[in-house]
């Protein structure tokens, strides 16, 4: 069969994601009642500021080391050079995040008043350098990506339910996000030991900076999607408080588990695209994530408030309206995601970069224009981050256009 390996892969992606929709419906719930929405909205305002110096240690290797291995995949000592590496790259790259956060924990006094928090909490970017799913998704063999994502999750619900009981228990939180992670972070590097025979060869520095400066324009474009899609829960918490962290957190998370079904298309098709350039494949999937999208789109928005009430209960209905708005990013996002993808395939690194920037600024703007009219508010925020992603979308789409690949995504 044509696709057998790609319907395979996503098979697998769809089984990580049934369970990382499964995990929050068990423990959000908990959390929110034993912790309370101002302990919980502390715990994400922190956990958002770690996941910058996340994208900082993975630096845009997701795409650009999935891309070398899926074109390496048969060549044993170009496997070994590549994930040396990247690891090693990883590396270097904690280091200076461990150095930055210690340097905003001691000198800003929010920071201070919560620093064991901070610290427990950027221990998950050890989990980043040490994960190895973007060397199964090179390979194209997610069935491994599946089992170390699964297993992580299963001892972080595990140890959620055995370990926190009240709201002093907060600080076991980022812990226990660690232990899942690295529980699933060392089975990876022991199949890829065992299963692939990879052997971890230690890189001249001015390699390990060749894989860096490869990566830079992607990493570049991470930088620019994390401020537009994370900085929202940073700029409620400053200006709204750590209950309105709580209420837009959970709208977002309901949002962000049913996305990840349509990310992991992207996910499955991408390296297989990226060896075939099968764009009437690539238009299916598009075709496909469109109309899915618009039918989960309509269940979010029609039973928003039934859904509030079972995650978080009567207390965190102040998200029904939240979620209506940000349902809309079911669609808008997962489309984004593809129409840019013809450009990562074809190496037009800058060009995807260039379009994020710019949508960016875009982004920060409208934070500006919310600022200065006084018009602050969870609602308007969500509004303006519907309207950033359309702005997105259409200058992808433009950039694809300029670059020859529109036949990519619409045949007319």
């Amino acid at each position: 069969m044509k696709y057998k390996k790609l319907l395979q892969n996503f098979s697998y992606l769809g089984l990580l994601q049934g369970v990382n929709m499964i995990a929050p419906l068990l423990t959000y719930p908990y959390l929110i009642r034993i912790l309370q929405e101002e302990v919980y909205g502390l715990v994400i305002f922190v956990s958002t500021i770690v996941s910058y110096f996340s994208i900082l240690i993975n630096f845009g290797f997701q795409i650009s080391a999935t891309r070398k291995i899926a074109q390496n995949r048969h060549r044993k000592e170009k496997l070994d050079e590549v994930v040396a590496s990247v690891i090693m790259g990883k590396m270097l790259l904690l280091l200076v995040s461990l150095l930055l956060f210690a340097v905003i924990v001691f000198t800003v006094p929010w920071f201070s008043s919560h620093m064991l928090l901070c610290f427990l909490s950027i221990m998950a970017c050890l989990n980043d350098v040490l994960l190895p799913s973007w060397f199964f998704q090179g390979v194209e063999d997610m069935k491994y990506v599946t089992v170390v994502n699964v297993l992580g999750r299963i001892v972080s619900i595990f140890f959620i339910f055995f370990l926190i009981h009240n709201s002093s228990d907060y600080l076991l939180v980022p812990v226990i996000n660690f232990a899942g992670g690295i529980v699933g972070a060392f089975f990876g590097i022991y199949v890829m030991y065992a299963r692939y025979n990879v052997r971890f060869k230690p890189q001249p520095f001015y390699r390990v900076l060749f894989y860096l400066r490869e990566s830079l324009p992607i990493f570049a474009n991470f930088v620019t999607a994390v401020i537009k899609d994370r900085t929202n829960i940073i700029f409620i918490g400053f200006f709204l408080g750590n209950k309105s962290v709580a209420y837009y957190d959970l709208a977002s998370k309901i949002v962000t588990v049913s996305l990840g079904i349509f990310y992991n298309i992207s996910a499955a098709v991408f390296p297989n695209v990226a060896q075939s350039k099968d764009t009437a494949l690539f238009k299916k999937v598009i075709k496909f994530v469109f109309l899915s999208s618009i039918m989960v789109y309509i269940f979010f928005y029609f039973f928003s408030y039934d859904i509030v009430l079972l995650f978080g209960g009567e207390r965190m209905l102040p998200a029904a309206p939240v979620l209506q708005i940000l349902s809309i990013m079911v669609i808008l996002s997962s489309l984004s995601s593809l129409v840019g993808m013809p450009l990562l395939i074809n190496g037009r690194y800058k060009d995807f970069y260039k379009s994020s920037l710019r949508t960016t600024v875009f982004y920060l703007f409208t934070v500006l224009l919310l600022y200065l009219f006084n018009m602050i508010s969870i609602i308007n925020i969500a509004i303006m981050l519907v309207i950033t992603i359309v702005f997105e979308i259409i200058s992808r789409y433009r950039f694809c256009s300029r670059a020859g690949y529109r036949y990519w995504i619409y045949a007319g």
